[in-house]
């Protein structure tokens, strides 16, 4: 376990782990039967991990990183609105920052078997780089138009990195918002060198080095390769009661009573 930040969502998460540990299931970020508990927590009436699926299942849970936080990092601090200034720009501009910290994206195979799951940094705003201007309206819209859109893994030659991308109407259209290794941003999502949450580095990461074996990928690009799934912590009501058999895990519910005219990388 690591740590919760102070953010919103971090009481909502901490209630979740605690409902989910009394069934007996260890709060480990990389444990399969704990990542498709916190799925179902989260998907009251909407899909959870599936057994059959026609591609990769892609979830993002929003929060769900709160307990695995660095505990350095995010003492005292709000996770969901971190406040940097640095040259992390691909172009080197001297740049301030927010970000979004305690998001987690989690990977199933087609079988409901566990790729990985790693924390992310998405960032809300960029100022001070005058040719790449990031807005949190933005970031915001385009995150929330992800819910069930496609995903597709390609090789960026541009900067030389794997990365994942939403192929909808919003990429097509406007900001072109991808997520890959921590080489640096003008407004994609950065996927988290566990070891160093703050860390920048050109080496891909071992979540999507995994995917691309998943998935099965030769060359230098990718296609479809499976569905992306929104979720929220702070949709969590009702405990989930889970049952193993084998790989696969069942919930049974308890009885009630400004524009952005480059594309992002």
């Amino acid at each position: 376990m690591g740590a919760y930040s102070t953010s919103a969502d971090a009481a909502k998460k901490q209630q979740i782990d605690d409902d989910i540990a009394k069934q007996n299931i260890p709060i480990d970020m990389h444990d399969e039967d704990y990542l498709k508990a916190l799925v179902a927590a989260c998907s009251e009436g909407k899909s959870k991990v599936v057994g059959n699926a026609h591609g990769l299942q892609f979830f993002i849970v929003k929060g769900g990183a709160e307990g695995f936080l660095d505990h350095d990092r995010y003492k005292d601090k709000d996770a969901s609105r971190m406040q940097e200034g640095d040259t992390s720009t691909l172009s080197g501009a001297s740049s301030s920052y927010v970000y979004d910290e305690n998001d987690l994206l989690i990977t199933f195979d087609k079988s409901g078997k566990l790729i990985g799951a790693t924390q992310m940094r998405r960032p809300l705003s960029i100022v001070g780089d005058p040719e790449h201007r990031w807005t949190e309206p933005t970031a915001n819209r385009v995150y929330g138009a992800w819910d069930r859109g496609p995903v597709q893994i390609y090789k960026n030659k541009t900067y030389d990195y794997w990365g994942l991308r939403i192929f909808n109407d919003e990429y097509r259209s406007h900001a072109k918002v991808d997520m890959h290794g921590p080489i640096g941003t003008y407004g994609c999502i950065m996927l988290v060198d566990e070891k160093d949450p703050s860390r920048f580095s050109v080496e891909e990461p071992q979540v999507i080095k995994d995917i691309l074996k998943a998935a099965k990928i030769r060359g230098d690009w990718g296609t479809d390769i499976g569905t992306m799934h929104m979720r929220n912590v702070k949709d969590y009501h009702l405990a989930p009661q889970t049952r193993h058999h084998g790989s696969q895990t069942q919930h049974h519910r308890p009885n009630a009573a400004p524009s952005h005219s480059r594309d992002a990388r």
